[in-house]
């Protein structure tokens, strides 16, 4: 795999990253071991985890960071692989309360260098915002952790526009290095008006506004869900009828899970699959490989973070990393549905 260090650090990582959101829960220790192998044995070194994965029912823990630790341990490449986790979700029977307190988050931050078996967490991610709290009291709160050693650089996941904005002013003139990156969602396919896939209301997805304000900053993009959860290689697999961005009956006999329908199923994503369906014939590319391919062309940096059900699926993780597509199918389309 490629190989770029994420601007403004010493974070020499893979081009995509591998999500494991799944580990510990849909993926046994045994599936991700074999993912984790197959995933660094192909040159990715880049993997995300959270907190928060895997307490999702009355046994859960960080489940995730549990599997991801023992692999490390047992395969000795804690020096090899650059983690990024996140801390500060909120509490599943609290959801209505954020967690984004200098108590919560330095709870999740210890439990998880403990359970990684890590000293210091190379990329540390705030999941969710705290709007009641000024955005300079989460600067600083970030910069005690890096002073600490306990991180060495860190970010935020699903924050606003207008909260990345003051944050970075603020660094500036603390003369902090502030957000390294942040997690948003993106991708090449456009939700429509009823959100992705998660209906969770706190997730926040990247808008034209934010895009121009990584473009005008230079701020790198490490976007979660980057594939809109496989849509259009999934939807290609469904055989449908489109002509101009219209799907053709029998719609509602459509093989597609009801949630991506849900989210994803629009005018826009459907023009784009039709061009997706011709260049994957010039090119010999699944759906899968362009749509992350896309991602990696922007004029800021992006690095997708994706996941897979098996290890077999790395092999278009592999082949976008690589590939030379030019890209430019998302500067053809505004964000809002509305074909250009």
């Amino acid at each position: 795999m490629k190989k770029i260090t994420i601007k403004n650090t010493d974070l020499s990582v893979s081009n995509i990253c591998l999500g494991t959101g799944g580990f510990g829960t849909v993926r046994s220790r045994e599936e991700a071991f074999e993912i984790l192998d197959a995933f660094t044995a192909g040159g990715g070194n880049f993997i995300d985890t959270a907190n928060v994965y895997g307490r999702y029912g009355a046994n859960g823990g960080n489940l995730s960071e549990r599997v991801l630790g023992a692999w490390l341990a047992a395969r000795n490449t804690r020096d090899g692989v650059i983690i990024a986790t996140k801390g500060g979700h909120y509490d599943f029977a609290a959801p209505q309360t954020p967690r984004v307190t200098r108590d919560a988050v330095q709870t999740d931050l210890d439990e998880s260098l403990r359970t990684l078996g890590l000293e210091q967490i190379p990329l540390y991610w705030l999941h969710r915002d705290n709007p009641a709290l000024p955005i300079e009291v989460i600067v600083d709160l970030l910069e005690g952790f890096v002073k600490s050693g306990k991180i060495r650089y860190y970010g935020v996941s699903n924050y606003a526009p207008d909260r990345l904005a003051a944050a970075r002013d603020y660094a500036q003139k603390s003369g902090y290095g502030g957000f390294a990156a942040v997690s948003n969602q993106w991708s090449l396919a456009s939700a429509g008006a009823g959100g992705g896939s998660n209906p969770d209301p706190s997730l926040t997805a990247v808008s034209a506004r934010e895009y121009r304000w990584h473009v005008e900053t230079g701020v790198p993009l490490i976007p979660y869900e980057s594939t809109a959860k496989g849509f259009f290689e999934k939807l290609r697999k469904a055989k449908p009828k489109i002509k101009n961005g219209e799907l053709l009956p029998p719609a509602d006999a459509l093989n597609l899970p009801d949630a991506l329908k849900r989210a994803y199923l629009n005018r826009r994503n459907l023009r784009i699959y039709e061009e997706l369906e011709i260049l994957t014939k010039q090119t010999g590319y699944s759906a899968q490989v362009l749509a992350l391919a896309d991602l990696l062309h922007p004029p800021f940096q992006v690095i997708p973070v994706t996941a897979v059900s098996r290890a077999a699926q790395l092999d278009d993780i592999f082949t976008a990393s690589e590939t030379e597509f030019p890209g430019g199918i998302l500067e053809q389309y505004t964000f809002y549905g509305q074909v250009k």
